[in-house]
């Protein structure tokens, strides 16, 4: 059905993304437990940084990048593995029971 094919499709893009990133295999890690049903983590290393947030609940919910910015105050524009969408970090939405991957170089 046309749902599956969506699902197959986002977790096909993702699982190729993963392959080739580096980050992900040997990068640190930093967790931010989050309020309201959401979760939040980033992966990095000295080259690139790769931005986890879950949005686990039943509304949208934007990012609440200042939150992050221990590890955000010096990046730019990041893209979203999936859409290839740039991402900014002001207004960045997460639907209901979603999540939004985005990479960023250093």
């Amino acid at each position: 059905t046309g749902d599956q094919k969506e699902v197959f499709d986002h977790t096909r893009a993702l699982m190729n993304w993963r392959k080739s990133k580096e980050v992900i295999h040997t990068g640190e890690t930093l967790h931010f437990i989050d309020r309201d049903n959401t979760y939040a983590f980033f992966r990095y290393n000295d080259t690139d940084v790769v931005f986890v947030y879950v949005n686990n609940s039943d509304e949208t919910k934007v990012v609440p990048w200042s939150r992050y910015k221990e590890i955000t105050a010096t990046l730019g524009e990041g893209r979203d593995v999936i859409t290839g969408e740039m991402v900014t970090m002001s207004g960045a939405k997460v639907a209901p029971m979603s999540a939004l991957v985005v990479e960023f170089q250093r």
